[in-house]
């Protein structure tokens, strides 16, 4: 698993061949 943080704001979190764009101000609510 591969997780890479961009822009201090979203996480690129590739896992199993898939990919997920983790917004944390989103995620938070």
């Amino acid at each position: 698993m591969k997780i890479q943080l961009i822009r201090n704001a979203m996480l690129r979190v590739q896992y199993n061949g898939r990919l997920f764009i983790i917004d944390p101000f989103l995620a938070a609510k």
